[in-house]
């Protein structure tokens, strides 16, 4: 199975991405800075629990590089 990584995936062009590859049958790897708040991303979660992951991100904190590069 291919894998993506998409950054910024809660809304716009990332969360496009993330609709337009799980309809493909890609595995997602995600990211968003808020979880929680990123509710459209949660609910194709539940319509594709196997195929994608969901990560809190910030690429303004100073550990955002260790956790991206432990994803």
């Amino acid at each position: 199975m291919t894998n993506v990584l998409i950054t910024g995936a809660n809304r716009g062009l990332g969360f496009g991405f993330v609709e337009k590859y799980l309809g493909k049958n890609v595995h997602v790897v995600c990211t968003t800075r808020d979880i929680p708040s990123s509710k459209e991303l949660l609910a194709i979660k539940e319509r594709f629990p196997n195929n994608l992951e969901i990560f809190e991100l910030d690429l303004l904190k100073e550990t955002a590089g260790g956790t991206l590069a432990n994803l």
